[in-house]
């Protein structure tokens, strides 16, 4: 598994005022698609590109003081998902874009 990190707000909308951001999210998003499609890949092979929405982290709260943190996603809910995949367990296909959002402090997720 080739497990890549991509941003679900730049995924779904320009992002003018994070020019930097959002050209680096963009580029992670374009690379997982590409990868996916090589024909040169281990026939078991699963390139997979995580969109997670706002992870609950220091800098977050920081950045936006304003905001009810209790929505974001939980790093270790996002991390055991991965450890799912990781072990095989519903492991999303090759070339999955997969959104990855809090609902009741669980990581759900959603496949675009």
């Amino acid at each position: 598994m080739f497990l890549l990190t991509g941003a679900e707000k730049v995924f779904k909308k320009p992002m003018p005022m994070n020019l930097a951001y959002a050209l680096a999210k963009t580029n992670v998003h374009f690379l997982a698609m590409s990868m996916a499609m090589r024909k040169d890949l281990v026939k078991e092979s699963d390139v997979i590109c995580v969109l997670p929405t706002t992870l609950d982290t220091k800098q977050n709260r920081k950045s936006y003081p304003k905001v009810d943190p209790k929505k974001w996603l939980q790093p270790s809910s996002l991390a055991g998902l991965i450890k799912m995949w990781a072990d095989g367990s519903n492991r999303p296909s090759n070339g999955s874009l997969a959104i990855i959002e809090s609902q009741n402090g669980a990581a759900v997720t959603k496949f675009v």
